[in-house]
């Protein structure tokens, strides 16, 4: 017997506190992976959103919790997608029917949401906004929560009717600040951004310093070709850790060089791409300090010539 119905009893003994408890588990797992990879997270739900929403929950049952559970065996959930504007959309989980406070023992109190909504962009541009709706400890009222990564939590203050539109009403009145941070970038950066995702998983978001990349490639990429730019991508965001860690050292932090160790690929796919470029030169001219810096920066880490 798996460890969640020890504490509940079989599926049939007590069927609301088994599913609630599968979907507490399992929610917080989602918004992990939401986070961690925006864009695979959506299109698993894309052709059938509740079909999958259950297949998720079922896994969860299996391989977490020990419970064999059906497909159909939490009925009165479903997922579907929004469309806010031209620039997000939005994946709403109902839970509704299973929401609310359990103990797993005595003086343990955990929650399982009403509704969950996550906020993305339509071109999976930086993370998503995710928002949660959870009854308080006060009967019939319930809480607004803005999920983080790494499990942190923003409580927003008092949520809406325990109902679909009330809940998406309010997550759009709170979206004002997302929406202006996540704003599309130019076709040039972001295209340059897709090939350095493609290539090492990395988003812009995930550098130290996006803003000084973004500003230095749209200064720098006028007339280059797309293979090019992104070749100048790779270099400037090489450059960008590379100058956090000076800066982190300076201060008399301890450098890891392992963690470091990676931007000699990034360079190296970076010179793959300069080769295969139409105007290689032009490339070569522009990025000459970049370069010089680049290198002088991994020699000063002991990183001797990018390798």
């Amino acid at each position: 017997m798996g460890f969640l119905s020890s504490l509940f009893g079989t599926e049939k003994e007590n069927p609301l506190n088994v599913r609630k408890a599968i979907i507490a588990f399992s929610s917080g797992n989602m918004v992990e992976l939401a986070f961690s990879n925006i864009k695979a997270f959506i299109n698993t739900y894309q052709e059938n959103p509740t079909k999958a929403l259950k297949a998720r929950l079922y896994s969860a049952a299996m391989m977490r919790v020990g419970i064999n559970l059906n497909q159909n065996g939490i009925p009165d959930i479903d997922a579907k997608f929004y469309k806010l504007d031209n620039q997000f959309s939005i994946l709403r989980f109902n839970f509704k029917e299973y929401g609310g406070v359990f103990e797993l023992e005595e003086n343990t109190p955990m929650v399982a949401p009403s509704f969950i909504a996550i906020v993305y962009n339509n071109d999976f541009i930086g993370e998503p906004a995710i928002f949660a709706l959870e009854p308080s400890f006060e009967v019939g009222s319930t809480m607004l929560i803005r999920l983080m990564p790494e499990g942190n939590r923003m409580n927003l203050g008092k949520g809406s009717n325990n109902d679909e539109q009330s809940f998406l009403k309010l997550v759009v009145q709170n979206l004002g600040s997302f929406k202006e941070e996540k704003k599309s970038k130019p076709d040039d950066l972001q295209n340059a951004e897709d090939v350095l995702f493609d290539e090492f998983g990395l988003r812009l978001d995930k550098t130290p310093d996006p803003k000084s990349i973004e500003e230095l490639f749209l200064s720098m990429c006028t007339g280059l070709s797309n293979t090019a730019k992104a070749s100048l991508l790779f270099r400037l965001v090489v450059m960008n850790f590379l100058g956090a860690a000076k800066l982190m050292r300076d201060q008399g932090e301890e450098i890891e060089l392992e963690k470091l160790s990676w931007l000699t690929d990034v360079v190296n796919s970076s010179i793959d791409y300069s080769e295969a470029s139409e105007d290689q030169i032009e490339l070569e001219t522009l990025t000459s300090q970049l370069n010089q810096n680049i290198m002088a920066f991994f020699d000063s880490f002991g990183i001797k010539n990018g390798t």
